[in-house]
């Protein structure tokens, strides 16, 4: 009988989804109201059914994380980006850096109105939606199948978990 192997197979997944954000990011608007679906579907696809694997939970957990770290890294430079842009516009000055994300590059001031909304959209889904239904159960089956000295022990990893998941949320209501 052949067997997965599983570091394999997780490398794998998160080559694809770290490729599916990049270009995702490289493409979105502001203009769409898309925005918070195509964020939510990459998040959608690290949980997936088809993807996720319970021995693989904490690895895919982190995956979540760093997808998420990538996006606040995204809206950071983004925003921060938009206000060197108004200053260079009022001083005339053309060292704008050259590596920002062409969303933001071709944002207008008016444009930061249209994230905000489709960020708190987003948001709504991935706490309601994501966090609360679909993560937070996948974490739950992980710990049912996995064993611990103790119950002590299970409770520790459960509040580790709760607080990264907590933070996530914190550093993306921060963000928006």
């Amino acid at each position: 009988k052949s067997k997965w192997s599983l570091p394999i197979y997780f490398q794998l997944r998160r080559r694809e989804i770290n490729t599916l954000m990049d270009s995702e990011l490289i493409k979105l608007s502001f203009e769409t109201s898309e925005f918070a679906n195509v964020l939510m579907d990459i998040f959608n696809q690290i949980w997936s059914k088809q993807v996720i694997l319970s021995p693989l939970t904490s690895k895919f957990l982190a995956l979540h994380c760093q997808i998420f770290d990538k996006l606040l890294k995204w809206v950071n430079d983004g925003i921060d980006f938009m206000f060197l842009k108004k200053d260079n516009d009022k001083n005339n000055s053309d060292n704008m850096p050259s590596t920002v994300n062409p969303c933001w590059r071709n944002a207008q001031p008016l444009d930061l109105i249209g994230f905000i909304s489709h960020w708190n959209v987003f948001l709504k889904l991935f706490q309601n939606d994501l966090l609360t239904n679909t993560i937070i159960n996948n974490v739950k089956e992980s710990l049912y199948l996995q064993t611990f000295k103790d119950n002590n022990e299970k409770k520790k990893v459960e509040n580790n978990i709760c607080t990264i998941l907590s933070d996530t949320m914190d550093a993306a209501v921060n963000a928006g």
